[in-house]
């Protein structure tokens, strides 16, 4: 399956409206008739999914979930796709904003939707699991601090958020970010660039496309989205975008912290409005998380993981890191990972299911 294969949801449709734009979600259902875990009051749990795409590029359907989607229908669960506004012009402040959206949405009106489209079932709002894979790890995240009702399990796939303090993002970089991938020059795309990129307007899906054949480069990125994480990082200035603190520059402040010998306090040094964008700030309010992380991670650093690990094991949280040996980002997306890694994805699934 390509980025933006998916089957055939039940239906869509818009949770808010803002910034002049429709923001969307998907409902997957079970096939009618299907009686597992369905309530008495025709109510079933559900999965609410967050695509990744570096929260710049993506929609509600690329790159989509297979393992969990699957296991999910089997359940009997119920399986949400859902936009959000994306980095620029956004900020991650407009992301908690929809997250919050989302799930008053799913509480109050998501049962009338799904009806009125001839299902007699609905969703358990009460019974939510959150997930995300990549950047959606970090939508996953911002769930667990910010999403009422609250959810009662998460799961992340190669998330991305655990640990934003450090050189990755903050430092100044004169070569490529990531391996065997070329320095990408923000002249070539100053409307991405601050402050530039304040004039462009909101948008909360934008599909991954690539070159065809007769490009110099097959298959290269041909949607500009797809390069701009690239940028970001390369200037060490992402959570100026991520924050929307630009002047003074965040990350001008944090990145003078990295070379200190000592181990650094960085809340104090986060303005308090911020601070419900970062996970590391926030573990205390984590539902019981599945964390699973390839170790060989070049986009997302395997650290990332482990840090939020040991921050929820450090506030009692119920939590379980899979160190996937020498596997890359996107290894789940591999025609052979139902076989390699379809006990780790059934134990992540029996993980979170026991918790609603």
């Amino acid at each position: 399956m390509g980025e933006t294969d998916h089957p055939p949801c039940y239906c869509t449709c818009a949770y808010k409206e803002v910034d002049g734009i429709k923001v969307e979600l998907d409902v997957y259902l079970p096939p009618e008739g299907t009686e597992t875990n369905l309530s008495q009051a025709h109510l079933r749990p559900a999965i609410v999914y967050f695509h990744g795409g570096g929260l710049i590029v993506g929609e509600k359907d690329a790159w989509f979930p297979y393992w969990i989607y699957n296991r999910a229908m089997v359940a009997g669960y119920a399986f949400i796709t859902a936009n959000y506004r994306l980095l620029v012009p956004s900020s991650a402040h407009d992301i908690v904003a929809d997250i919050k959206d989302l799930f008053i949405f799913i509480k109050n009106e998501i049962n009338h939707v799904i009806r009125l489209n001839g299902r007699p079932e609905g969703v358990d709002s009460e019974k939510l699991i959150v997930a995300g894979n990549s950047a959606g790890g970090t939508c996953a995240y911002l769930a667990a601090i910010n999403a009422d009702p609250k959810p009662k399990a998460m799961l992340s796939v190669y998330g991305m958020g655990g640990e934003l303090m450090t050189p990755h993002y903050l430092s100044l970089k004169e070569g490529p970010v990531y391996p065997n991938r070329e320095r990408i020059e923000a002249k070539d795309y100053p409307e991405f660039v601050y402050p530039k990129c304040k004039e462009l307007n909101p948008t909360s899906a934008s599909t991954p496309t690539y070159h065809g054949d007769d490009y110099y480069i097959p298959g290269y990125p041909s949607n500009p989205r797809m390069l701009v994480m690239r940028i970001y990082l390369q200037a060490g200035d992402y959570l100026d975008y991520y924050t929307g603190q630009h002047s003074p520059s965040l990350s001008e402040g944090l990145r003078d912290h990295l070379t200190a010998k000592e181990t650094v306090d960085w809340k104090p040094l986060i303005p308090p409005e911020h601070l419900c964008l970062f996970a590391q700030f926030n573990a205390s309010k984590f539902p019981p998380s599945y964390l699973i992380h390839g170790t060989a991670d070049t986009l997302v650093d395997f650290s990332e993981s482990l840090t939020l690990y040991n921050l929820l094991v450090a506030r009692g949280v119920p939590v379980v890191l899979k160190a996937c040996e020498g596997m890359e980002h996107s290894f789940d997306y591999d025609d052979t990972a139902e076989d390699k890694w379809g006990s780790m994805f059934d134990e992540a699934f029996e993980f979170v299911s026991k918790y609603i």
